[in-house]
């Protein structure tokens, strides 16, 4: 399943909470803090490019993809002609010429028809793909009983996926990009990882002050860590 937005950043790192327990743990005998600082330094290990969602927003390709194509290469031949330019039969139909029949649903499924068609339309195409899915080997009463159930399946899943659409729009999802944008700013601050060497690179921003204690263990809010990697202060740091 894709990741919904919103969901990601909260559950890896939450400094409010994070910081009165890391900062009592800095206060320990030298090497004490191995457990948190590698804790750290897996957060921020996400960061970067590095993070890879398990599975993209919906548009990805599967099984049921390939249900309107065998749907479309078992249609009658004359179903195929409406997908057709009216000068160039190899072209897709140009709608701003020829425009779809009216007191039809067409304009809301053309989108996804065409889709299936245009690769059928180029000379020795729908031959290949009557190979590929095997139907050059049926005749045509066997054709003809297959479209059927393949055509009730075929709306079954186009139904049920403009159901899924509905429910769940893709602007919903967390994009691998939107991702990476997120982790960083939680881990540096900015929505890229510094670059080389981190020259330039300020982790309190410019409000640092000269001492672990300054940073982690006042009230004044200036120059408190934000970042995951801000908070390597609290555990590595020097008093």
């Amino acid at each position: 399943m894709a990741a919904a937005k919103g969901r990601t950043i909260p559950l890896l790192v939450t400094l409010a909470l994070l910081n009165d327990a890391l900062t009592a743990l800095a206060n320990v005998a030298e090497d004490c803090n191995q457990p948190e600082r590698r804790a750290l330094c897996a957060i921020i290990e996400l960061g970067g490019e590095r993070s890879k969602l398990l599975d993209q927003a919906p548009g990805g390709t599967s099984d049921l993809d390939e249900l309107p194509s065998l749907n479309m290469t078992l249609a009658e031949d004359t179903w195929l002609q409406h997908f057709r330019d009216a000068t160039d039969p190899t072209k897709p139909r140009d709608t701003t010429k020829q425009p779809l029949p009216p007191n039809t649903n067409w304009d809301k499924r053309w989108p996804d028809w065409k889709k299936a068609a245009e690769p059928l339309l180029t000379e020795g195409k729908i031959t290949e793909k009557r190979k590929h899915f095997k139907l050059d080997k049926l005749n045509d009463e066997q054709k003809h009983a297959v479209r059927k159930h393949v055509a009730k399946l075929a709306e079954e899943a186009y139904r049920e996926t403009k159901r899924s659409e509905e429910d769940h729009p893709a602007a919903d999802f967390l994009t691998e990009a939107d991702l990476h944008k997120e982790l960083n700013t939680a881990i540096y601050g900015a929505q890229t990882e510094p670059a080389g060497d981190f020259t330039g690179f300020q982790t309190f921003g410019g409000t640092a002050a000269s001492t672990r204690q300054a940073n982690c263990g006042t009230s004044n809010a200036a120059g408190k860590a934000t970042t995951a990697f801000a908070a390597f202060v609290y555990v590595c740091g020097k008093d």
